[in-house]
C-alpha cells in the first residue's frame, strides 16, 4: 500500500463556491477509512504480503515505536518508516524497514534505489 491520500477529509462539501466571510474560516474534518487496516483485518494467511508506510516527525526511537504499533494494529508484514524531513521535497530518502523481528535502518539514497530495497524485501518475504 502506498501512503494514505489523506487521514482526514472535509466533513461537508459544497456545491457552490464558499464566499469570503470575515477574517477566518473553519473547516471541520472527518476521518477517512483506513484501507490498509481493513485489508489486514480481512487477510487470511500470509498472502497478500502487506507493506505499510509510516511518515513521522518523531525521533528515531519514536519512529520505530510508531512503526511497530502500526505493524501490529494493521496486521502488515513490513512497515517502511521514515522522517518527514528526510524525504518530503527531496530526491533522496532514508528509511527504516520494520518487521516483527527487527528494525533495519537503510542508508540515505535516491528514491528509486530505496524503492528497489523495499521491493527486494518484499521478494524475500514472498519466498519465505
Amino acid at each position: 500500500m502506498s501512503a494514505a491520500v489523506a487521514d482526514y477529509r472535509p466533513a461537508a462539501t459544497s456545491a457552490t463556491k464558499l464566499k469570503k466571510e470575515g477574517e477566518r474560516a473553519t473547516i471541520e474534518l472527518a476521518k477517512n477509512p483506513d484501507l490498509l487496516a481493513e485489508i489486514g483485518a480481512r487477510r487470511a494467511g500470509r498472502r497478500p504480503i502487506l507493506v505499510g508506510f509510516a511518515l513521522e516527525t518523531a525521533d528515531d526511537a519514536g519512529l520505530v515505536a510508531y512503526a511497530r504499533k502500526k505493524l501490529a494494529d494493521k496486521r502488515v508484514d513490513l512497515v517502511v518508516a521514515n522522517h518527514a524531513g528526510d524525504s518530503l521535497g527531496k530526491g533522496t530518502n532514508r528509511i527504516t524497514l520494520v518487521t516483527a523481528a527487527a528494525a533495519e535502518p537503510v542508508a540515505a539514497a535516491e528514491k528509486g534505489e530505496i524503492a528497489d530495497v523495499i521491493l527486494d524485501r518484499v521478494r524475500s518475504l514472498l519466498s519465505a
